[in-house]
């Protein structure tokens, strides 16, 4: 069933049977991120033709490719745009590939008692070009994914036929609808409890004002991991955390926080 009429098997044919192969031995597969981005990319890179000239030609088309696959998941899942994936994949990852070789070498060596030189310079060098054009703080909508999603696929079909108008329109339009998922800044005002950890927060542009009970101030679990998400959705880049006793809290703030209300965030301060 796979094979076309010159009896080779068919790419995309090959792929569906395996994907459905593996989940059928592992069915979570389907939820796990890298899973999702290897057959988007894979697929990708099987329905598009391989692209004529030299070496360097074949190697931008299939990074183009395979980025362009996995944009929508990276968006939804990593909420950023790597700029500089070109020079990263082509320059960056083919250097560190070749470290490996080199310190499989120099460990060698250090076991016979030679001590090689090893270039940490260089590995931090090429380590801090990746970060090059890199675009964070992209939180697509529901709508926005579908049309992400939308203008992918007719770009990645339209490549695979050949239709070279109407890839670059579905590029111009992937870049329009990645940019309408960095959000604007804005301004609010909400509270967070946490046990009987209260917190104001007031933001207004890139800068939010934080003031926290001294408990829940110095609970760094909240600041450093649950709540840099909330102020990069909401375009805030500078924040400043101030301690305020319990007692000097509103009455009604005190009681919100004593009664059986939960955890989390309130966008209604009491």
């Amino acid at each position: 069933m796979m094979r076309g009429r010159s009896g080779r098997p068919r790419p995309m044919a090959a792929l569906g049977t395996a994907v459905w192969a593996m989940l059928y031995i592992h069915p979570g597969w389907v939820w796990e991120v890298g899973f999702q981005l290897s057959v988007a990319a894979v697929a990708a890179l099987l329905w598009v033709p391989a692209a004529r000239g030299g070496r360097w030609s074949k190697a931008i088309q299939l990074t183009c490719v395979a980025q362009w696959a996995v944009l929508p998941l990276s968006l939804w899942y990593f909420h950023q745009f790597p700029g500089a994936f070109l020079p990263a994949n082509l320059l960056i990852t083919p250097c560190l590939l070749g470290l490996y070789p080199y310190t499989l070498a120099m460990l060698g060596a250090a076991s016979i008692g030679w001590k090689g030189p090893f270039p940490e310079w260089a590995l931090d060098a090429l380590l801090s070009m990746s970060g090059w054009g890199l675009m964070e703080g992209v939180y697509p909508s529901h709508l926005t994914m579908g049309t992400l999603l939308a203008s992918t696929a007719v770009g990645l079909w339209a490549w695979g036929k050949g239709l070279k108008g109407l890839v670059l329109i579905a590029a111009l339009a992937t870049g329009v609808f990645m940019c309408q998922g960095v959000p604007a800044p804005s301004s609010g005002h909400l509270a967070f409890r946490r046990g009987r950890g209260i917190a104001s927060i007031q933001w207004c542009g890139d800068t939010a004002r934080v003031v926290a009970t001294p408990g829940l101030a110095k609970q760094s679990f909240v600041w450093e991991v649950e709540a840099p998400s909330f102020w990069t959705a909401r375009g805030v880049r500078h924040v400043v955390l101030t301690e305020c006793p319990y007692r000097q809290f509103p009455e009604s703030w005190r009681a919100w926080a004593s009664a059986d209300t939960g955890s989390g965030w309130w966008w209604d301060p009491p």
